[in-house]
């Protein structure tokens, strides 16, 4: 499912592409409304408790309607993981299009703060579809477009001298995973998860420039 972007000879980072998956583009209304139902329902009152008849009464659709579009509950609970797999690429590649193509430091500032948003934004029903019940396949966020432009991204800073990562792939996966479990420490502590942007941010610059955050230089 996971498209690889080929770049020409003269660029050094893949296009952005900001509808990158494709392959479930809900846009049919009955079907949103069967979703939007759905999803509800899940964060309410859990996979396993949420009947097929629920859904429909809350989309307010024919039930046959429902098998016309979907083989199951877990059929639509897989179209909800890839509709919010590609909105959070989506998200997270229009933020970085906005940058000036030239501005490294811009780029990585912004991809490493829309991931964070983007996570609290969807972290609700992402807690539902990514769940050991929701999910029971592992995912791996490496093969996602929004992965394979950070690293992409490193390495062109790299090549460029903006900055030394060894590991670009090792130390963008380590970025969204830490990122999400610092986020997960501030909520369980009664926090709030907007708090600690900046820091995260701060943290990911600092990690690629090798010193503190307040010292650095537009490359």
């Amino acid at each position: 499912m996971n498209k690889s972007r080929g770049s020409s000879q003269t660029r050094c980072l893949p296009a952005v592409d900001c509808h990158p998956r494709g392959a479930y583009r809900p846009g049919i209304l009955r079907v949103r409304k069967l979703m939007d139902a759905a999803a509800a329902l899940f964060m309410e009152h859990g996979i396993s408790e949420t009947t097929i008849d629920d859904i429909v009464a809350r989309a307010g659709i024919a039930k046959a309607t429902f098998y016309h579009y979907f083989a199951s509950k877990h059929a639509l609970l897989d179209a909800l993981r890839e509709d919010l797999i590609e909105r959070c690429n989506t998200q997270i590649l229009q933020a970085v299009s906005a940058c000036p193509e030239d501005d490294l430091h811009q780029r990585l500032m912004t991809w490493v703060r829309s991931t964070a948003e983007t996570r609290i934004h969807t972290m609700a029903i992402a807690d539902v579809v990514f769940s050991e019940e929701g999910c029971p396949l592992h995912w791996t966020v490496s093969g996602e477009p929004f992965m394979k432009y950070i690293v992409a991204l490193l390495q062109k800073g790299n090549r460029c001298g903006a900055w030394s990562v060894k590991k670009p792939a090792l130390a963008a996966t380590l970025f969204f995973h830490g990122m999400f479990g610092v986020q997960d420490d501030v909520i369980l502590r009664g926090g709030d998860p907007k708090s600690v942007t900046a820091d995260i941010v701060d943290f990911a610059l600092q990690a690629v420039y090798g010193r503190p955050a307040a010292h650095h230089s537009k490359p």
